[in-house]
C-alpha cells in the first residue's frame, strides 16, 4: 500500500470531521485532502480487534501481520472469531463491545447502518472499491448511494454438489421430478435446507417470477415493500415445494458432510467445498439448480446471489478511525482476496482475481456462476422476515403430502402474507423490556417473538396506547454474573424508536447502584424486583429504575 501515511493522515483529518455523523448513520461526505504535512502517528498505542469467519482466524492473522510489515506498522491486532451470521447481531446489541472491524452478510447492512454500528467508507476508499470490484458487490455494500462496508466475497449463493458416481446420467438434473425417481431407484436422498430457511425458499419463488423487495430510507430504516409471494404464481412455487419435501427422499440441510450420511445431492454454497470434496474425492460435480414442473409448465429454481462484508464501526480516535478504513481496504484488496481464494476457496468480488484461471476453474464457482444468471441479487430485509420466510417450507411438510391442494397452500401463504404485513404494520404499538437481565431474548422484538412477549404481560412498559406518555412497570431481574443487561424498545422494532433514537442508550449490569436512564448506563446490582417510570415525549425520554 503506497503513501500509507499520507493517506492515513488525510483519512485521520476527514474522520475526526465526521465523527458527529457516522454514529447516527449518515454518510461521511468529507474530502480525503492531506491536511498533515508530518508523518501518520505512532501506532505503538493503537490497538484494532477483527472479527471473521474461525475458518478465516488463521489466515487473516497472517495478513494482518503482512499489513504491519508492508506500512512499517506496529498495530496491536486481535482476532477473534465471530462468523459472518453472528457479528451483526452482536453489534446491534452492543456497538461498544463490538469489534473494529468485523466481517458480515450483506443483507445485514441496513440493520447495521440503523444501528449506527458503521462508518461510511471515505469518498477516495469508495471510489477504489467501486473500480476494482464487480458491481453487484458495490451494490451490496450501499445504502442510499453512499458506501458503507468493503466487498470481501461474492460467492454467497447456492448451488448443486452431488455425486457422479450416483447421478451418471446428467440429464436428471435438469428436472425435479426425475432427480427424486433417481434417488429413490438409488436409495439415497436430496439434502436441501427449505423447512426452516427462508433463503433457500426463495428459489421456488424466484422461480415463477415472485419478488421479495424492501426499501430503506438514508439511515437503514424499513419503509416500503412489494412481496408477490402469497399469489397465484407463489401457489404454483409452493407445490413444487411440496413435491420435494414431501419425497420420501428429502433432508433437511444444507451440509456437504450428509453425503457420508446417505445424500447423492446436496444444496449449498462454496463454503461446504471442501466437505464435499473430502466426502466425494473424484466423484464430486457441480451443477445448476433443477427446474419443477407444474400443470405442463417448468420453473426454473431461482437463487440469491450475495456477498461477504467488513464494516469499521465508528471510532473516538481520528487515527485509530482512519487506520481501521485502511485495514479493511487492505484485507478487501486483491492480494489479500487471492490467498482467501487460494486458501478457502472463497469467491472474489475482485475482477482481477475472478478473471484468473484458477477462479474460472474451480468446479464451485463455475456452478455458483451458472446459477447467478437466475439468481436474484440479496438486498436488505427486516430481521424478522427470516423468521416469517422459514415457515413457509415446514408448514408445507406438515401437509404431509407431495400433492396438496390449492386451498391448503394458500392459507400457509395468506399466514406468511400477515407476518409480512406485521413487520411494517404491527397490531401492538408500545414499549417492552428485552435482554438477558428480565429472560427475554436480545431478539425477541419483531415478529412473533415480540407478540409473546408483549401478550404474556410481564415485560410490556405501555400497554398500546401510543409512543408518548408516561408508564410504571415492576420487571423482575434475573442473576446474572458477567455483561448482561436490559433494554427498552418499540415491540415492533428493534432500531426504530429505540431508546438510542431518543437520546437514551443501554442499560447493563455493572458494579455500582440503582441510577436514572441518561448518557450512562443503569446499574443493577442484585436479581430482585424494580420499578421503571418511562417518561416519553416527542422530543424526550427518560427512564428512571428504582427498587421496589
Amino acid at each position: 500500500m503506497r503513501n500509507i501515511q499520507k493517506r492515513i493522515a488525510a483519512l485521520t483529518a476527514a474522520s475526526a470531521m465526521a465523527f458527529s455523523f457516522v454514529g447516527c448513520g449518515s454518510a461521511d461526505t468529507t474530502s480525503d485532502t492531506d491536511s498533515s504535512s508530518g508523518d501518520a502517528a505512532s501506532t505503538d498505542s493503537i490497538s484494532i480487534t477483527v472479527w471473521c469467519s474461525e475458518n478465516a482466524v488463521d489466515l487473516t492473522t497472517t495478513q494482518l501481520a503482512n499489513y504491519n510489515t508492508e506500512n512499517g506498522t506496529n498495530i496491536a491486532f486481535t482476532v477473534e472469531p465471530v462468523g459472518e451470521g453472528e457479528a451483526a447481531t452482536n453489534m446491534v446489541t452492543d456497538v461498544t463491545a463490538g469489534a473494529d472491524v468485523f466481517c458480515f452478510a450483506q443483507d445485514q447492512l441496513a440493520r447495521l447502518v440503523q444501528a449506527g454500528a458503521l462508518t461510511a467508507v471515505s469518498s477516495s476508499i469508495a471510489d477504489t472499491i467501486t473500480a476494482e470490484n464487480d458491481a453487484g458487490a458495490v451494490a451490496a455494500a450501499t445504502v442510499n448511494d453512499t458506501i458503507y462496508a468493503f466487498p470481501l466475497t461474492s460467492d454467497n449463493g447456492y448451488f448443486v454438489y452431488y455425486d457422479k458416481s450416483v447421478i451418471t446420467d446428467e440429464s436428471v438434473l435438469e428436472d425435479q421430478t426425475a432427480l427424486i425417481e433417481a434417488c429413490k431407484t438409488a436409495g439415497k436422498n436430496i439434502s436441501f435446507e427449505l423447512t426452516d430457511s427462508g433463503w433457500y425458499d426463495a428459489a421456488y419463488f424466484f422461480a415463477t417470477g415472485c419478488v421479495s423487495d424492501w426499501e430503506t430510507d438514508t439511515d437503514g430504516n424499513f419503509t416500503n415493500y412489494v412481496d408477490t409471494f402469497c399469489s397465484d404464481n407463489g401457489v404454483i412455487a409452493a407445490k413444487g415445494i411440496a413435491e420435494l419435501v414431501n419425497s420420501g427422499v428429502f433432508v433437511n440441510s444444507s451440509s456437504a458432510a450428509d453425503f457420508s450420511s446417505g445424500s447423492a445431492v446436496v444444496v449449498s454454497g462454496t463454503w461446504e467445498y471442501d466437505t464435499a470434496a473430502g466426502a466425494l474425492g473424484d466423484n464430486l460435480a457441480c451443477a445448476k439448480l433443477w427446474s419443477f414442473t407444474v400443470d405442463g409448465t417448468s420453473y426454473q429454481l431461482g437463487s440469491y446471489s450475495g456477498n461477504k462484508l467488513i464494516g469499521v464501526k465508528p471510532q473516538t480516535d481520528a487515527t485509530k478511525a482512519a487506520y481501521c478504513q485502511s485495514v479493511a481496504q487492505y484485507l478487501t484488496g486483491e492480494k489479500c482476496q487471492q490467498e482467501r481464494f487460494d486458501a478457502l476457496a472463497w469467491g472474489p468480488s475482485n475482477l482481477n482475481v475472478q478473471a484468473t484461471e484458477a477462479v474460472q476453474q474451480n468446479l464451485a464457482l463455475a456452478a455458483l456462476a451458472e446459477q447467478n444468471a437466475y439468481a436474484t441479487p440479496q438486498g436488505q430485509y427486516p430481521n424478522a422476515w427470516w423468521d416469517v420466510s422459514k415457515a413457509i417450507g415446514a408448514s408445507i411438510q406438515a401437509l404431509g403430502t407431495a400433492s396438496p391442494s390449492d386451498s391448503d397452500l394458500q392459507s400457509i401463504l395468506d399466514a406468511y402474507q400477515e407476518g409480512i404485513n406485521a413487520i411494517m404494520n404491527p397490531s401492538f404499538v408500545g414499549w417492552v423490556a428485552v435482554g438477558d437481565l428480565v429472560g427475554a431474548s436480545w431478539d425477541t422484538t419483531g415478529g412473533e417473538g415480540a407478540e409473546d412477549v408483549a401478550g404474556s404481560g410481564k415485560y410490556v412498559i405501555s400497554d398500546g396506547s401510543g409512543l408518548v406518555g408516561t408508564w410504571e412497570a415492576d420487571i423482575e431481574i434475573d442473576s446474572i454474573d458477567g455483561d448482561a443487561g436490559f433494554r427498552v424498545v418499540l415491540y415492533n422494532d428493534w432500531s426504530a424508536g429505540s431508546y438510542d433514537d431518543t437520546g437514551i442508550g443501554f442499560s447493563y449490569l455493572t458494579e455500582g447502584s440503582v441510577g436514572t436512564e441518561g448518557n450512562d448506563n443503569n446499574v443493577v446490582l442484585d436479581a430482585g424486583t424494580y420499578h421503571i417510570i418511562l417518561e416519553v415525549t416527542e422530543d424526550s425520554a427518560s427512564l428512571t429504575v428504582s427498587a421496589a
